[in-house]
């Protein structure tokens, strides 16, 4: 095991190799229990032209000494020292990353056998295509199947793409990180991926900056296995409504400067249509995520003891109507638990909080 000195923490296991075809990057945290799993379901690729980059910022030694276990010279184990979130450690291995495509694994997913085999096969098919995916298995924590990708078209031009990535999961497909394969050099020069707020929308709006600039591929099979749990960052309702309502807006312009971007290009009345379509689509997603902070705001304040709390609720609701959001029908009854002492109410809130993070986890 060799130290380079010139990037603090990092360790490659072997030597150097010729630049490969695909960096597989897996991000870590304090996670082991999937991690061999996912390791081990990159090294049975069939397609063998990669190189695989951990970036791990766990408390302690685990991840290593399973990387070690391996002991493959086509694994890079880097320790981030700075204890970056997911985007930073992301971004780090981006740069680090020597492939001509770069595909992310999360590390309590894992690639089928043919997955990079699959993908790399359309990149000689479609060379102009800047994302390729397969179908996704949703599995829970036990490995069960939960639910699967209904079937996409092959092959999606930008606004076409833009239009379905905004719909319900359940009417189109899961946004995840893992399994999508980009081209390296493109994802650099955009800038990598964007952080967002405790990672929110950092999946969907990869799709949409990577999907709006050229052909978009996702194949029939079922190549990544997606593992939604309570501990996942889409399986977690976050305190800090205020970041989290910001982290919305913040979407929302982003996502509006990508459309009017790509408005630009657009010739056909088609095209032209879907992105119409694909904004109405958006305007829908991102008041599903409005709505979803508010209600993490409220429940927030409904948890605490303040003997104010019905006052306390006013200023969302407030925001809502700033906003122009309609008040969903959970809000509607909060004004009333709002008037339930707090040894009644709080069981009541618990019970409403493990709802919300079963549907975030469907």
């Amino acid at each position: 095991m060799i130290f380079d000195p010139n990037t603090s923490g990092r360790y490659t296991i072997g030597m150097a190799t010729p630049s490969p075809t695909v960096s597989i990057i897996i991000p870590t945290h304090n996670r082991t229990l999937y991690f061999t799993q996912a390791l081990q379901s990159c090294l049975n690729q069939s397609y063998k032209d990669y190189e695989i980059l951990v970036y791990d910022s766990s408390s302690h030694e685990e991840i290593r000494a399973i990387v070690d276990s391996f002991a493959s010279p086509q694994v890079q184990f880097v320790k981030d020292q700075i204890n970056f979130d997911i985007t930073g450690k992301l971004n780090m291995a981006l740069g680090n990353a020597r492939g001509r495509w770069a595909i992310v694994l999360g590390d309590d997913d894992h690639f089928s056998p043919d997955c990079l085999e699959t993908l790399i096969a359309h990149t000689q098919t479609y060379p102009d295509a800047t994302l390729l995916k397969g179908r996704y298995t949703l599995i829970n924590a036990k490995g069960n199947v939960v639910r699967q990708d209904p079937p996409i078209p092959l092959r999606m031009p930008p606004a076409e793409f833009l239009r379905r990535i905004f719909l319900p999961e359940t009417k189109s497909f899961k946004k995840n990180i893992s399994g999508i394969l980009f081209p390296t050099a493109l994802l650099k020069k955009l800038g990598g991926f964007v952080r967002f707020h405790k990672g929110w929308h950092m999946d969907t709006y990869s799709f949409a900056m990577m999907g709006s600039q050229g052909t978009c591929i996702i194949d029939e099979k079922f190549l990544c296995n997606v593992r939604l749990h309570a501990g996942a960052v889409t399986g977690s309702l976050d305190a800090d409504y205020v970041a989290s309502i910001e982290t919305d807006i913040r979407m929302k312009k982003l996502t509006e400067n990508l459309f009017n971007e790509l408005a630009k290009k657009l010739e056909t009345p088609e095209e032209k249509a879907q992105l119409a379509e694909a904004r109405k689509n958006f305007e829908k997603y991102i008041r599903r995520h409005l709505n979803r902070s508010m209600d993490q705001g409220f429940l927030r304040i409904l948890e605490g003891h303040s003997k104010n709390t019905a006052g306390l609720l006013k200023p969302l609701f407030q925001k809502m109507r700033d906003l122009g959001l309609p008040i969903f029908r959970s809000a509607k009854f909060y004004p009333l638990l709002a008037l339930v002492p707090y040894p009644l109410r709080k069981p009541v809130v618990d019970r409403i909080k493990v709802y919300k993070i079963s549907l975030a986890c469907k």
